[in-house]
């Protein structure tokens, strides 16, 4: 999944990326592949990143890595990750 418009505005990237994830929530056993461009271990930013997983969490996907995917001498970052969904079994 990829949305452009995150470049200008992180609002509209946002707004869309829940409008998606909403849709996708009522289809059970998903999984997203996204190139966020979000850095997900910059949790401690305000905004877009908090933003960002709470609408992941709130629409029962789980980022499924946590560790860096991108390393040099200076910085990391995770900018793709992958989603899964999260059902409860009764």
């Amino acid at each position: 999944m990829y949305i452009k418009d995150y470049i200008y505005n992180s609002a509209i990237y946002l707004e869309r990326y829940d409008t998606i994830l909403s849709k996708l929530a009522n289809i059970q056993n998903d999984i997203i592949g996204s190139d966020l461009n979000f850095d997900l271990l910059k949790t401690d930013t305000p905004f877009p990143v908090s933003n960002l997983l709470n609408l992941i969490f709130t629409n029962s996907f789980v980022p499924t890595i946590g560790r860096p995917k991108r390393i040099t001498y200076n910085s990391t970052s995770l900018i793709d990750n992958i989603s899964g969904q999260i059902y409860k079994q009764y």
